[in-house]
């Protein structure tokens, strides 16, 4: 079961480039961030707030790859003798940890997003239901 339709991501996502063609993957990354953070308890419908927190780990999914693809221009090692130039990867500008950086990692920054919409829902409770 799909949390957000390509149309439902297309009229609400600001900016949001995915082909029609990607999105699925997208979406599929996306349904088992919540799911696992959730532990599988989400049902139909489909509440507003799964929907929000699908369209902004969608587009955080997006910029990663779109970071890793690009680069980020920033120069980590230059050697002057056969003058070498070593580029970061753009993970680093959205705060993902990377060798020596101080960031997050990625599964740092889903959970952050998940809990920014879900936390307040009972979805993320850790105990035992009685």
């Amino acid at each position: 079961m799909q949390y957000i339709s390509y149309d439902f991501y297309k009229k609400e996502s600001v900016g949001g480039d995915i082909s029609a063609e990607k999105f699925p993957i997208y979406e599929k990354k996306a349904r088992s961030a919540i799911d696992y953070y959730t532990f599988g308890r989400i049902a139909e419908p489909i509440s507003e707030k799964v929907r929000e927190c699908m369209l902004e780990l969608i587009m955080f999914q997006r910029n990663v790859e779109k970071a890793a693809e690009e680069g980020s221009g920033v120069i980590l090692s230059e050697t002057v003798g056969d003058h070498t130039v070593h580029f970061a990867d753009g993970s680093g500008l959205l705060g993902l940890k990377t060798g020596s950086n101080t960031g997050k990692t990625k599964s740092e920054l889903e959970y952050e997003i998940v809990a920014k919409y879900l936390m307040s829902t009972g979805l993320m409770y850790r105990g035992v239901d009685l």
